[in-house]
Formats: C-alpha cells, sequence, structure tokens
C-alpha cells in the first residue's frame, strides 16, 4: 500500500468513525435537551463538547482525504484544542457534581 493511499484509507476511517461518534453522541444531547436536572444539563454539556471534539477531527479527515498540506490543517488547530479544553471542563464539571450525590 502506497503512501498515498495509507492517507486516502484513513482519511475513510476517520470519517466513519466520527459519523458514528457524532450520531450517537447527537442522540445523547437530544435525550437531555430539555432536562432540568442538573446532572443532565452537565450529561448534556459534555455529549455536546464531544459532538464538537468529533466534528474537528472530520474536517481533519476530510483533509487527508483531499491530500490537503498542513498549511489547511493549522488553522484548526487553535478550535481543536478548545474543543478538547472545553471537553475536559464539561467532564470534570460533570464528575464533580456526579460525586455529591
Amino acid at each position: 500500500m502506497t503512501a498515498h493511499e495509507w492517507l486516502m484509507l484513513s482519511g475513510w476511517i476517520t470519517l466513519a468513525i466520527t459519523a458514528g461518534g457524532v450520531s450517537v453522541m447527537a442522540a445523547h444531547v437530544w435525550f437531555f435537551r430539555n432536562t432540568k436536572n442538573v446532572l443532565g444539563r452537565h450529561l448534556r454539556a459534555v455529549f455536546l463538547t464531544d459532538v464538537l471534539v468529533y466534528t474537528v477531527t472530520a474536517a481533519f479527515g476530510i483533509f487527508l482525504l483531499l491530500d490537503l498540506d498542513i498549511e489547511h490543517y493549522l488553522p484548526l488547530q487553535p478550535l481543536r484544542i478548545a474543543a478538547f479544553l472545553a471537553n475536559i471542563w464539561a467532564a470534570v464539571r460533570l464528575y464533580r457534581h456526579y460525586m455529591t450525590l
């Protein structure tokens, strides 16, 4: 398998995994959309940030498929970092709330 074929395959794999992840997480966000419960709101925040992480990862998969250079990736890097930080913060808030129950 050539390097180009490997990049194309990894792009398709990335898109398939992220499509599944976005679908599952979006279903969870939809389930908790109207909750008034504090735990439910924290869960919704975690799942919503998961959707953001998967969406940014999908963009990187598209870049692999299009065989774009690194200068196309760099503008998304701050968004990727922010998505991960938001996801970590939401998970910490969920954990802290869960520990008080």
